[in-house]
């Protein structure tokens, strides 16, 4: 039997759980079109994914991707206990389209990944007791086909975990500093110049005579007019 995931394009209900009645009989097989990216950390350590085939007291396979280590880890769970480990080459990429094959032999699993395989895995335990399919991780799935299963495989995706949405904080605002304005200047008023002309001299009161102010000039004009009485030559006072 051939059955396409239902869901279209890439699935983002990771992790996926399939329940499988009957177990995996001799010949059946699973395979899966996706691609892995960068886990939430956006580091290599901390990214990989995990596929699992369960049954009631653990996990008969146990195929965990770890692109920290370059390395798949297989294994099997059972009662409580892992037991003892398989590694092989890394043949998937961050970023990189795979296409996973995983068919069940007699007396084992054969993992083929982009045609090319990858591993046996010998069984340790009865393919007929696996209950469900599983996958989880840093993993986008495009496709997931089961064929030669002996009964309807219905997909059950976990639960839509949705993020919460991001916090938008303001930035604080910058009040300038007061910006000083000096004070307009003081203008001090300055006395006219006061010129004396008799018929022989010409007498030209100004620069620090003009800056003594207004009480300066009305003391000079006093004394000048008083100058004019006592003299017989006419003076005439100008005021410049």
């Amino acid at each position: 039997m051939h059955i396409d995931h239902p869901y279209g394009g890439f699935v983002q209900m990771i992790p996926l759980t399939t329940p499988l009645m009957h177990g995996m009989c001799e010949g059946a097989k699973i395979e899966i079109d996706g691609m892995p990216y960068m886990g939430p950390q956006q580091s290599l350590f901390f990214s990989g994914f995990t596929i699992e085939l369960l049954t009631a007291h653990g996990s008969i396979l146990h195929f965990d991707v770890r692109f920290q280590h370059h390395t798949i880890v297989m294994n099997n769970f059972h009662d409580g206990h892992w037991h003892c480990e398989e590694r092989f080459a890394l043949p998937f990429c961050i970023g990189s389209h795979f296409h996973l094959k995983l068919k069940n032999h007699p007396g084992h699993f054969a993992i083929h990944v982009n045609g090319m395989h990858v591993a046996h895995f010998h069984h340790r335990g009865n393919p007929h007791h696996i209950t469900a399919f599983h996958i989880r991780g840093d993993v986008a799935v495009h496709k997931i086909c089961y064929h030669n299963f002996s009964h309807p495989v219905v997909c059950t995706p976990a639960p839509v975990v949705m993020a919460p949405p991001p916090v938008v904080v303001a930035p604080p605002v910058v009040v300038p500093p007061p910006v000083y304005v000096p004070p307009p200047p003081v203008m001090v008023a300055t006395a006219p110049a006061v010129v004396v002309v008799d018929d022989h001299h010409h007498h030209h009161h100004g620069g620090a005579a003009a800056v003594a102010g207004v009480a300066a000039g009305a003391i000079v004009g006093t004394a000048v007019l008083g100058a004019v009485s006592s003299s017989s030559r006419p003076q005439k006072t100008l005021v410049i």
